[in-house]
């Protein structure tokens, strides 16, 4: 791997593999909903949409167009602290890939009428989150977490924010935020190293830098309840602990305490609550890692006759994760779970370039794959457990979408919580 810094501030990796018939092109942005000072909510959501829609040269059909004679796929997402762009196709098609995706993000257009219909698609996007109890549960729990700042803010806006935004707004969205400085290209598989630098320094090289960008808060985590009625027939619940930065040290202990707790159908929770008790389909733990804050997350959707002994059953087993040994079959079992799941993923081409991506963007630097095995080996069972106490021994939150109890009953199960038991709830 090859890592070039332009004049210009834009960073650039080099992934060649000289037998890969295939290409992909990776270009992060740092756009998110959590970097939208002076800006309406949603609109970093909404500019990912519309660079799909028109440049000075191009109409929305001719984007099309060109993907199609290259054989080739497109796609973006938005999140809170960065925009990913992605185009994959065949080794001979990188400069027409790269080209296109150059023109999209550095002069884009923003036509009037795109505009005005990309606005109804985002809204109905927003619509289908609200109909969901999952994703109702989580931003509310995330929007009641991390109250008062941008990280609780939803990633796609609100109605009332998404329908303010207008053309000249986005424009100096743009200009402010897809600066050199502000990107990370990154091109792996089959390609011609010199040609492919050269054409990035040819689009994105000219582009002058930014004049800087704004510095967001620091969240600081809010426990407490959220109850929103829902005509569901389920309760989603979802709950909610102080996690850690994503470039924690304690990263590799943190996904082995994810895997033994609620990740997989071995997990300590699947087996009490799916397994043992029939009270789910499913339940899961998740990590969501932030610059210098995170969240650790147990959701699960039950009947709503159910949803207290869910929710005491939980805290019996977090609890005893707390008390009980960690098996050295068990961490063993688990940490070959994990490596292998890990090396699967790098199969493709695509894969490499996000992970890589990832990487850099985060920390900056590439880290081996040697590496990242060596450090799940490195972890111990008495590791597990101090961070666990950690995270399971401080406030808790909740989020309680459809039939949910009432407030006070709520309060009274997480009462029974380990943070009452090893620290303060």
């Amino acid at each position: 791997m090859e890592k070039i810094v332009l004049e210009n501030g834009l960073r650039l990796l080099l992934l060649p593999q000289s037998e890969a018939r295939v290409f992909t092109l990776d270009v992060w942005v740092g756009a998110g909903s959590r970097y939208e000072a002076g800006f309406h909510g949603g609109i970093s959501h909404l500019a990912e949409h519309m660079l799909f829609k028109g440049t000075e040269t191009r109409t929305s059909r001719d984007i099309s167009l060109a993907m199609d004679d290259i054989g080739g796929v497109i796609n973006a997402y938005t999140g809170q602290e960065h925009t990913r762009y992605y185009i994959k196709t065949l080794r001979e098609f990188a400069g027409q890939a790269l080209e296109l995706l150059a023109d999209m993000l550095l002069h884009s257009a923003i036509p009037q009428k795109e505009l005005e219909l990309e606005r109804m698609v985002v809204l109905e996007e927003i619509a289908m989150y609200e109909d969901s109890p999952e994703d109702t549960a989580h931003d509310g729990l995330t929007e009641m977490v991390w109250q008062g700042g941008a990280l609780g803010a939803p990633i796609s806006g609100t109605r009332e924010s998404v329908l303010a935004i207008d053309r000249e707004e986005l424009l100096r969205f743009l200009h402010e935020r897809y600066t050199p400085d502000n990107m990370l290209v990154v091109c792996a598989g089959g390609f011609d190293e010199a040609a492919v630098r050269a054409a990035v320094e040819a689009t994105f090289g000219h582009r002058p830098t930014g004049t800087g960008h704004p510095v967001d808060d620091t969240p600081v985590f809010v426990p407490g309840i959220l109850r929103r009625e829902k005509p569901y027939e389920q309760v989603s619940l979802e709950l909610g602990f102080p996690g850690l930065p994503v470039d924690a040290s304690e990263r590799f202990t943190l996904s082995l305490l994810t895997a033994l707790l609620g990740d997989g159908e071995s997990s300590r929770l699947y087996q009490r609550l799916r397994e043992e008790l029939g009270l789910v389909y499913g339940v899961f733990t998740t990590h969501y890692a932030s610059r210098d804050v995170g969240m650790y997350t147990i959701s699960a959707s039950t009947s709503p006759d159910n949803q207290l002994t869910v929710l005491q059953e939980i805290g019996e087993v977090l609890t005893h994760f707390l008390t009980e040994e960690i098996t050295a079959e068990e961490l063993r079992r688990t940490k070959t779970r994990v490596k292998t799941s890990f090396l699967m993923s790098l199969e493709t081409v695509a894969a490499l370039a996000a992970r890589e991506g990832r990487s850099e963007w985060v920390l900056g630097r590439s880290v081996p794959v040697e590496d990242v095995l060596a450090a799940w080996e490195a972890v111990t069972a008495e590791d597990i457990l101090v961070l666990a106490r950690r995270l399971f021994a401080g406030p808790v939150a909740l989020a309680a979408v459809g039939p949910a109890a009432e407030e006070a009953v709520l309060r009274q199960v997480l009462a029974t919580f380990p943070g009452e038991k090893f620290g303060a709830c």
